[in-house]
């Protein structure tokens, strides 16, 4: 599988493995990739340079509950800026950290990687029946939202890397965020 954003080629983990002679299809093989992947990530993380910065956006509509909040944040990771403009939380709870941003953009990238279209996007995260054109504009927007977002994560990982992290046991990945900021 190879996937086109923005007019970059990027490879897919399955040409990395071929590259590498690691058979993904055999555990010992899917041990090794995903082991691998997994410590040249956390060692990139590590060496980058992580900053984060958030402030409280202009922008208070849409809540998920009256109690959020709605931050604009910044992150620079190995030289790449990236600004996530609707991030949302709970500040009694907790207030936005990198670790927990990023992982909002792993789970958008979840929902749209691989040139998902609308429909399927609607159907499996339950926008469907669409009743209303309110309902067709916010479904629209979510899906717009996640693919701006996958594209913001392939500025500064590559496919391969990405795919290792949506891959990933949300712990481990919390835990290798954490270690960053």
């Amino acid at each position: 599988m190879r996937v086109i954003v923005g007019g970059k080629l990027n490879s897919s983990a399955e040409n990395w493995n071929e590259a590498n002679c690691i058979d993904e299809r055999s555990e010992l093989g899917r041990g090794k990739f995903e082991k691998g992947m997994g410590v040249m990530l956390n060692k990139k993380i590590k060496e980058a340079r992580v900053s984060f910065e958030y402030a409280e956006s202009d922008n208070q509509d849409n809540l998920f509950t009256m109690g959020h909040v709605k931050y604009v944040c910044w992150f620079e990771v190995g030289g790449v800026k990236v600004q996530v403009d609707e991030y949302q939380c709970n500040p009694v709870y907790a207030e936005p950290n990198f670790a927990d941003v990023f992982e909002c953009l792993i789970e958008d990238a979840r929902c749209i990687y691989g040139g998902v279209e609308f429909d399927w996007f609607c159907e499996e995260l339950g926008y469907f029946p669409i009743k209303s054109s309110a309902g067709y504009r916010n479904a629209k927007r979510a899906y717009q939202g996640c693919k701006r977002n996958l594209r913001k994560l392939l500025e500064v990982f590559t496919n391969e890397e990405l795919e290792t992290m949506m891959d990933m046991d949300d712990y481990k990945l919390h835990r290798m965020l954490e270690t960053a900021a």
